[in-house]
């Protein structure tokens, strides 16, 4: 079993990092998580999320574990369908683009 401390200081750590951060980076951070979480790229770009190497029994709970890695430096819930298909062919529309035409 993982040890829960060893997972929370890293967290923590994490949050001090994060915060250091200015808005635009901060909200590029959420991004690129929100984006792996949604599109199922978390064996891609596992240690680019988690820069270290964990127990074999924590590698199949990686979605959980950047879950709670979001939340901790977040304080919210990762918005995982933000970036389905359908929101990304929504981003695509014009910025000036209103419903009724």
């Amino acid at each position: 079993m993982e040890q829960t401390g060893d997972r929370e200081t890293f967290f923590r750590e994490a949050k001090k990092d994060f915060q250091k951060f200015g808005k635009k980076t901060q909200g590029e951070i959420v991004n690129a998580i929100e984006y792996v979480l949604s599109r199922e790229n978390l064996e891609k770009y596992w240690h680019q999320i988690i820069p270290q190497d964990l127990p074999v029994f924590v590698r199949n709970e990686k979605k959980e574990y950047v879950r709670g890695l979001f939340f901790c430096i977040t304080g919210r819930i990762a918005n995982e369908n933000r970036f389905t298909e359908d929101a990304m062919e929504l981003d695509k529309l014009p910025s000036n683009w209103h419903p009724s035409e």
